[in-house]
């Protein structure tokens, strides 16, 4: 480089570094040569080794040389689902979906729509026509969101042993449909999906009462929360592995319709006050980001200090 004017020069060497916006599709487009493929001066950003490590899930061999020189080996077949955990972070995850209808041209490809901006997800349709056009059949499906969290409860509060048997009953049935079978079902809906991507988060909402009956429950309402925390640690154990990760919080007394009209006498609570709802959202917010990458199974008392498990 040699820059001058009418007095003075200057010059030198300048390294320019790689782009990674023409890295990306080319490390997408290796997925189509079962020769090795070497690229040189090669950006590494977070979205390089983010791509880097979508390739190594499919199936390919990546090395990244201190020289900046990436050497990829595709020589096996790889799979053709995209990990969602991966495409949700970034958007040319997408680029994958060509370079493998193209190596499997018969067989079918599984590409979620890329994250990772903060405009929201971006439309693909240029992408999809172009397949479409080549002859590719496509099909788009609604898949599980990546976090679900479930709050929706129910009680009564009448005496368990002052109510008829016919309205108990019924009181029974409504509780265990709406607190238990509901995240039951949810899970049932959700978590294999989640499980397919590789990638999930789930919080349900259990309560004091499920810890120690509560400070003004009935036994159905502690007995439906007590099978929340119980079903919450089955469904941790049983889909962790597949990075799904499924937690609760379990509440103390909070302003919320279900305790409209209620006295409860909070002067031995240490924190001295009904808790508000936004007590109870921050920590479903926390279990359901990559803070908690940790946690499995875990039932967070959120209740002011009325218990400690």
């Amino acid at each position: 480089m040699c820059i001058r004017d009418s007095t003075n020069s200057i010059s030198g060497t300048v390294n320019i570094n790689g782009a990674k916006n023409s890295c990306l599709p080319l490390m997408a487009a290796s997925i189509l040569f079962k020769d090795k493929v070497i690229l040189k001066n090669v950006p590494l950003v977070k979205d390089v080794i983010t791509m880097k490590n979508l390739l190594i899930s499919l199936g390919s061999k990546v090395e990244i040389l201190k020289t900046n020189k990436m050497i990829i080996k595709n020589s096996k077949p790889h799979k053709r689902r995209v990990p969602y955990k991966l495409v949700s972070t970034m958007r040319a995850g997408v680029l994958t979906m060509g370079s493998l209808l193209g190596r499997y041209q018969k067989k079918k490809i599984y590409v979620a729509k890329g994250g990772g901006c903060s405009l929201g997800i971006r439309d693909i349709n240029y992408h999809l026509s172009g397949f479409e056009s080549l002859a590719a059949e496509l099909s788009q499906r609604n898949y599980a969101p990546h976090s679900v969290a479930l709050t929706a409860g129910i009680t009564f509060y009448n005496d368990w042993l002052e109510t008829d048997n016919e309205t108990w009953d019924r009181d029974v049935e409504q509780i265990f449909n709406v607190n238990l079978a509901g995240p039951i079902n949810v899970a049932r809906s959700f978590l294999p999906i989640m499980e397919k991507n590789n990638w999930g988060r789930m919080v349900l909402v259990g309560s004091i009462a499920g810890r120690m009956g509560g400070l003004t429950s009935q036994p159905h309402y502690a007995a439906s929360k007590g099978g929340v925390h119980a079903l919450t640690r089955w469904l941790a154990s049983k889909y962790a592995p597949s990075g799904v990760l499924v937690n609760a919080v379990a509440p103390g007394p909070t302003k919320t319709r279900m305790t409209e009209g209620r006295s409860i006498d909070t002067s031995k609570l240490p924190l001295r006050r009904m808790l508000d709802p936004e007590d109870i959202a921050w920590p479903i917010a926390f279990l359901l980001s990559p803070a908690a990458a940790g946690m499995v199974g875990v039932v967070l008392d959120v209740n002011g200090g009325a218990t400690f498990s």
